[in-house]
C-alpha cells in the first residue's frame, strides 16, 4: 500500500497509517509506503480519503495493490466535496 500525500485511513477496524513520523502532515510530493497493514484477503474495504482544509488532495494518491485510488479527489468532488473522498477495495 502506497500513499502519495494526503491523510488515509482504511476502515472495517482496520486502520492503516503510517510512512511519516507520528504526528505530523504528509509531505507534497513525497512517496510514503506502509507495508504493516495486516488486511483480511476476500473482504471488501472502505478507504477514507480525509483533506482537512477542504480542497482535495491535488493529485495525490493511494495505491492499493497496483490500483490507484483519489487521484481525482478535488474541492468539488467526494461525498463531502474537498474534505472525504471514499473508494471501496477489495484484497
Amino acid at each position: 500500500m502506497y500513499f502519495d500525500g494526503g491523510t488515509s485511513t482504511i476502515v472495517n477496524n482496520t486502520v492503516c497509517e503510517g510512512g511519516r513520523n507520528t504526528g505530523t502532515n504528509y509531505a507534497s510530493d513525497t512517496n510514503y509506503e506502509v507495508t504493516n497493514c495486516q488486511l483480511e484477503g476476500g473482504v471488501d474495504y472502505t478507504l477514507r480519503c480525509i483533506d482537512s482544509y477542504g480542497d482535495g488532495w491535488h493529485g495525490a494518491s493511494v495505491t492499493i495493490n497496483g490500483v490507484s485510488y483519489c487521484s481525482d479527489f478535488t474541492k468539488e468532488t467526494g461525498e463531502e466535496p474537498g474534505r472525504l473522498m471514499t473508494a471501496v477495495f477489495t484484497v
